[in-house]
């Protein structure tokens, strides 16, 4: 299978897929964590007026965007795996319904599936280390503009 265009090719599309999930997943990990900035606004310039420095908001917001990614990376390649498994399954039977010769079957490496695990943790965490790391930058807005409760 290894000489054949097809093949390689496919491997080849899969990889950019990869590739481009990965990179999604890095803009939605970076997103989550903006969004939770925002959201909570309020709350840090309370925090902030009380007395905790912004590294301390940073490294706050850090551990919530590691949340995400502990979370978020394992059922990520838990669904990637369900795919690979669903799709062996559909190109097990032919186009009449009878099984393909030679049969196929998934072959799930442990290293290949520990290096995309690595890759997509390095990844969403640096993503959201970035995010938390430039958040808190800019100077707070009049108070007129925050909307207390």
């Amino acid at each position: 299978i290894i000489g054949e265009p097809v093949a390689t090719r496919s491997i080849l599309l899969l990889v950019v897929a990869g590739a481009v999930a990965l990179g999604l997943a890095m803009v939605a990990a970076g997103t989550a964590v903006r969004a939770d900035v925002e959201e909570s606004r309020v709350d840090q310039l309370a925090l902030e007026l009380d007395g905790v420095t912004p590294a301390s908001l940073r490294s706050r917001l850090l551990r919530r965007g590691m949340l995400v990614a502990a979370v978020g990376v394992p059922i990520g390649l838990a669904g990637g795996l369900l795919l690979t498994v669903l799709g062996i399954r559909l190109l097990l039977t032919g186009p009449g319904g009878e099984v393909v010769v030679p049969p196929l079957r998934p072959v799930l490496g442990g290293l290949p599936l520990l290096l995309v695990a690595g890759t997509a943790a390095v990844g969403v965490l640096a993503a959201s280390l970035i995010t938390a790391w430039t958040a808190f930058r800019d100077a707070w807005p009049p108070m007129t503009d925050l909307e207390l409760p």
